[in-house]
């Protein structure tokens, strides 16, 4: 269903839907990408300790500034 609201959509956000119980979930081991920034993020989110945070920071100059 589309609603007419007169506002331009542009380009300038994206948004993304974090499966986060997907991560972990054996059957997708095999898919997941652990350099995709998307990925390193939602790792980012699940992490359960300082040790694994310390092994994304090495990975991601973006997750640097944030730990």
């Amino acid at each position: 269903m589309m609603f007419r609201t007169g506002y331009k959509l542009t380009d300038v956000l994206e948004i993304y839907y974090l499966e986060l119980p997907k991560l972990n979930d054996e059957k997708l081991k095999h898919k997941i990408d652990e350099d995709d920034p998307i990925i390193q993020w939602m790792m980012f989110l699940e992490a359960g300790n300082k040790e694994v945070l310390d092994i994304l920071a090495k990975k991601s100059l973006d997750l640097i500034n944030i730990i």
